[in-house]
């Protein structure tokens, strides 16, 4: 039911079955999946990315905002 959208931001499951989280979060077509957590919110280290017609495309947050939002420039200064 959870995947039955083209949208697949974020998704979450409430369980104190671990077995059952386990089994929600590799079915999951989200690119966050939260167990026991609020669905809002990750820490700005961890890439965010969706799934579908979710997201931008590409992976925001952490080392891949660095990698995409930073160009390398190498430069030789002599005094």
């Amino acid at each position: 039911m959870a995947n039955a959208t083209s949208y697949g931001l974020t998704s979450g499951i409430v369980t104190g079955d671990v077995a059952v989280a386990r089994r929600f979060w590799k079915g999951s077509h989200a690119g966050t999946v939260k167990v026991n957590s609020p669905l809002t919110g990750v820490p700005f280290h961890v890439p965010f990315e969706g799934y579908g017609h979710s997201g931008a495309g590409w992976a925001e947050g952490g080392e891949s905002s660095l990698e995409f939002f930073t160009r390398t420039k190498t430069v030789y200064l002599r005094s």
